[in-house]
């Protein structure tokens, strides 16, 4: 086995046995290029279900769309 492989294996292992949902964005399109597998049973939805960030966005009350969407694709894109 490649060594980047194995060490691809092992941090795909501890970053999907997190309770935490691990995620990467691609910012020119707003897709997501992975989502962990874990939010089906912290969420309830299939990773699959999860395309863009409006996937995202669409699940949340309407009352905070506007303003969680604005501040989390900010601070995502500052690198906070």
């Amino acid at each position: 086995m490649d060594p980047s492989e194995s060490n691809g294996a092992v941090y795909r292992t501890l970053l999907e046995s997190t309770r935490a949902i691990p995620w990467k964005i691609d910012w020119t399109t707003l897709t997501f290029s992975y989502i962990g597998p874990q939010i089906q049973a912290l969420l309830g939805w299939a990773p699959s279900t999860w395309v863009s960030v409006d996937d995202w966005a669409s699940r949340m009350h309407p009352d905070d769309r506007e303003r969680v969407v604005n501040f989390c694709v900010s601070q995502s894109q500052a690198g906070v």
